[in-house]
């Protein structure tokens, strides 16, 4: 096995582990007791009774007021907002990682291992596009809601994921300059 194999493997692991944890979790100012988790493609409420034991509270509501103290919506059950696009965006990178694990496994010719060293750069606009979202879902949990927000271990993922994946990608080249060397001294 060589050892790009590896790091890709180890990025497709990492981007299906971003879809079981959550990356930022959320507070509320005014009532300690209640936490917002980033679940698989929602923010769901957490309720905490005065032990720090997880209470099932699916009757809760969280109000939006404005600065008048006017109720302007209130979100009834756990779920209060949608977030499809980081679980969509860690799939398609889990994917990627596993296609370019595929193609270096069956690349015969000089020309597949140039096409996956120009392929390997699409992760890493992916791993780019999961802090950017996550940013963009953040700041409208902040401003709608008025949450604290707070970072989590899983966070760290994406990070992981690019690391991984250029270290692939600098594997790549280094084969395939080899190849060519190889190539160009059987030519002679």
């Amino acid at each position: 096995m060589k050892i790009q194999n590896l790091y890709l493997l180890l990025a497709a692991a990492c981007s299906v582990m971003l879809c079981f944890f959550s990356p930022v979790y959320f507070s509320s100012e005014e009532d300690a007791m209640h936490y917002f988790t980033m679940d698989f493609a929602s923010i769901n409420a957490r309720t905490y009774d005065a032990n720090n034991q997880l209470v099932v509270d699916e009757s809760f509501t969280y109000a939006t007021t404005d600065d008048n103290g006017q109720v302007l919506s209130t979100q009834q059950g756990a779920s209060i907002m949608s977030i499809w696009a980081l679980p969509v965006l860690a799939i398609l990178m889990a994917v990627l990682a596993l296609l370019m694990l595929v193609l270096d496994i069956r690349a015969t010719k000089l020309k597949d291992l140039v096409i996956l060293a120009q392929v390997s750069i699409l992760p890493i606009f992916g791993v780019l596009g999961y802090y950017a979202m996550l940013a963009m879902y953040v700041f409208f949990c902040t401003a709608r809601f008025e949450l604290d927000w707070h970072i989590a271990w899983p966070a760290c993922l994406p990070l992981i994921i690019l690391i991984l994946t250029l270290m692939a990608m600098r594997a790549f080249k280094r084969t395939e300059k080899k190849t060519r060397r190889d190539l160009s001294g059987s030519i002679r």
